[in-house]
This record gives structure tokens, sequence and C-alpha cells, in this order.
């Protein structure tokens, strides 16, 4: 009994063994390079910072394959005046041999100057993005940073969009986290204020920011003794652009506070946040309004 025992565990052992020999490993990219696969992609009609493209993937070998979508990948439209679509990617599938899957995939707008997808355009896969988009990805996932605040920081990557615009003010930590890790990846020195504005999502539309909504500074300073401070928003001329705080008392202490600059209705132009009192000017933060 007890060798018949020992035989029905070795056979088991050599059916699971067979059975993980008949599937492959192997990521996206892997199975497209090698012929593996076919890929078929539209977008879905969502925006393009949620689930943005859908993709059949069909086996086309003789052994299943267990596949992991890369992060980072980059499929393009055939119709170039709409915006490429990023992959955020780290997903798994798996597809048996001679069958096909369908996946909806998070994606990311790589060109903030093209037009945002509607439903059921063609794309095509073009190449996985490098180093630093891969990493970027990555971490916003593993720290779970929402969608909003990565397609801002996706932009920094592809289309030169400044530091700056990495930001909502109701995820503050969040948005603070992402630009101190972009600001460690590209070695750029952090800002000194922040751009707040809505991703324009519709279909059809180019999706390059329009004027920032509200600009944030971050103001620390020290008391040593108690005084009446303003904090205002001044124009190139030095005239009160808008007036945040005027006279108020301030006891001996730290203090730290985010001032808030409603840019969206003023003209572009060079401004300054100025925290002062009777004495002069405590801190000053210099803003660009475009």
């Amino acid at each position: 009994m007890k060798s018949l025992r020992i035989l029905l565990l070795l056979l088991s052992a050599t059916i699971m063994h067979n059975a993980s020999a008949k599937t492959i490993d192997i990521t996206l990219t892997e199975a497209i390079q090698q012929n593996l696969v076919t890929v078929t992609s539209l977008s879905s009609g969502q925006s393009y910072n949620e689930n943005g493209l859908s993709i059949k993937i069909e086996n086309k070998g003789k052994k299943a394959l267990n596949i992991t979508i890369d992060p980072a990948l980059v499929f393009a439209p055939e119709d170039t005046s709409y915006q490429d679509l990023i992959v955020a990617g780290d997903v798994k599938s798996v597809i048996a041999p001679s069958e096909n899957k369908s996946i909806t995939l998070q994606t990311y707008c790589g060109k903030s100057y093209a037009h945002g997808p509607g439903k059921d355009l063609i794309y095509h896969f073009k190449k996985q993005a490098d180093s630093l988009m891969i990493k970027m990805l990555t971490f916003a996932k593993r720290r779970n940073i929402n969608a909003e605040l990565t397609q801002k920081a996706v932009w920094v990557l592809t289309n030169h969009h400044s530091l700056n615009d990495i930001y909502d003010p109701s995820n503050d930590i969040a948005s603070k986290e992402l630009v101190q890790f972009m600001s460690r990846l590209l070695s750029l020195g952090m800002p000194d204020y922040f751009n707040y504005y809505v991703l324009n999502k519709t279909p059809e539309e180019t999706v390059v920011p329009k004027k920032a909504l509200r600009i944030y500074a971050l103001f620390k300073w020290e008391m040593k003794e108690d005084d009446k401070l303003s904090l205002g928003v001044y124009d190139e001329k030095g005239g009160v652009t808008q007036q945040i705080f005027e006279g108020q008392l301030f006891k001996v202490g730290g203090y730290e506070l985010n001032a808030k600059f409603e840019s969206s209705n003023e003209p572009a132009g060079v401004y300054y946040i100025r925290l002062s009192s009777g004495k002069g000017v405590i801190k000053e933060t210099k803003v660009i309004v475009e």
C-alpha cells in the first residue's frame, strides 16, 4: 500500500510538471516579438486616463501563455491627430492555445496636444516607453497615486510639462510625494509653487491644459515677536491683484500655510505672492501665469 501511495504521488507530480511545462510565462512584448500572439486594439470610449484601451490577444501557438502586460507600452492610433495611449500595465492573463482574450487596460495620454479618442478608434502596438516612464508608472501604482496626478506626471515625461503642474489640492500629500519622486528621477529642483488645472477629457478635443485655475505656494516662516502680517498677490508694477489677508496678528512661533492665488481670470504675466509686515517683506514667491 505504501508503494502504491508513493507511485500515485510521483504520478501526480509528473502530471503537474507536464501541465506546467505546457504553459509559458512571458511578457506581452516578448510574445509579440516572438510572433506567439496577434494583438488588435481599439479605444474603449472611456477617458484617456481611465480604462481607455481594449485589446484582444490571440494565442497563435500550441501552449498556454501566462502573459504579463508590461508597464509603459505605447499604442499609437492609425489617425495621428489623436493621442498615443500609454498602458499602465502589470496585468496578468492566461490564454489557452489557439484562443483569444479581450482585456480593457488603464491608459494615459502620451500627447497632450492631440485629440482625445472616442470609441473604437484603431490602435497599434508601437513600443515600450523608456525606463523613466516605467519607473514613474510603477511608483504611481505602488503608492496608489490617482489617475489625474499620474497623467500630469506622464506629460512631464512626454511633452515637457513642468513639475509645477503635478498638483491636486484635494490630494496635497500624494501630489507632493509624486513631485518629490519626479524631482529625484529627473534631477530637478522642487517647485516653489504649483499650478492646478482640470484635465479636459472630452472626446475629439485637444487636452492641452488651459490656464491654471489656481496657483498654490507654500509659505513657512518663524515669528520671533508678535506682529501683524499681510499676504497678497502683486503684479509686476507692484499693484495688489488679490489680497489674501491683511493686518492679521501672528504671535511668536512657527507657521506654515498654502497661499492660494485665483489665477484663471488674471492676464498672463509675472506675479508675486508676498508675505509682509510693517517692517518689510518676510517672504515672496514669484509665479508665472501663462
